[in-house]
């Protein structure tokens, strides 16, 4: 059994190992505990959408006057 939680990626899933982000390959025994995060390349994405949302709402605050 791990005592530390393994980091996934909480959009696409993948795990982050010792020196890169992966796809699972085998899957892990049921006693395994996860911890959630973004990976790189999803966090990228993620942070656009927000930036995307603020200028939104801005738009909409200036429109509201």
């Amino acid at each position: 059994m791990r005592s530390t939680p393994i980091a996934k990626c909480c959009h696409c899933g993948q795990v982050r190992t010792e020196t890169r982000w992966q796809h699972e390959q085998n899957p892990p025994d049921s006693l395994v505990v996860y911890s959630h995060t973004y990976c790189p390349v999803c966090l990228q994405k993620a942070m656009m959408e927000l930036d995307h949302v603020q200028e939104d709402v801005a738009l909409e605050m200036r429109r509201a006057g």
